[in-house]
């Protein structure tokens, strides 16, 4: 599975009220290729403080529970915890029920009577989050690169100039303004042959 390796811990918080669908789950996620830090609760209040006081990669739920269900603990997820992946576990799932969940932000569903798709559900879900965050970073050390670049081309004692590939003028920086006596505006609607 992608990107997993032995010596990485996983903490899975489970929403689930049967000890023994959990057993289930658990024997499912030492499939994983890496180590698994697994915490069950079965009521909202332990679902609230776990995640208050935790760090979690990824969470399971079941959709329906005596005092609690898969809708809410989502919509509390969503809003607080929008960067954990969140997949539902149920025993009876309608597609319109599924497809609703998916539209408050479940990475995926899967069924109890099909936990083979549960491995490979969670390693999708905790890759995309990878895949996320590494834009996200990327981003913004582009962003940052740009940002010192045109601090330094601002800031140089030489003419620094950019054409794109029909040789029209996309950044000038002051010195080149003040030798050719052009503002900026009126360089970008210039191309290197005028």
């Amino acid at each position: 599975m992608l990107g997993m390796k032995e010596d990485v811990l996983i903490k899975v918080l489970h929403l689930e009220d049967d000890p023994d669908d959990s057993e289930l789950v658990l024997t499912e996620l030492g499939t994983l290729p890496c180590k698994i830090d697994y915490t069950r609760v079965d009521c909202e209040k332990d679902f609230r403080y776990q995640l208050e006081k935790n760090q979690f990669d990824i969470i399971l739920a079941d959709y329906n529970l005596p005092t609690f269900n898969g809708i809410s603990a989502l919509k509390i997820c969503s809003e607080k915890y929008p960067d954990i992946p969140f997949i539902i576990v149920s025993g009876t799932l309608g597609e319109e029920i599924a497809v609703q969940m998916l539209k408050y932000g479940a990475s995926d569903y899967l069924l109890k009577q099909n936990l083979k798709r549960l491995a490979p559900a969670v390693a999708h879900s905790l890759e995309e989050v990878k895949l996320k965050k590494d834009k996200i970073k990327a981003e913004k050390e582009l962003r940052e690169s740009e940002e010192k670049f045109r601090t330094i081309a601002e800031n140089s004692a030489d003419a620094i100039f950019v054409v794109d590939q029909t040789g029209r003028y996309v950044f000038t920086n002051n010195k080149v303004t003040d030798l050719l006596g052009f503002s900026r505006s009126e360089m970008t609607s210039k191309s290197i042959t005028d």
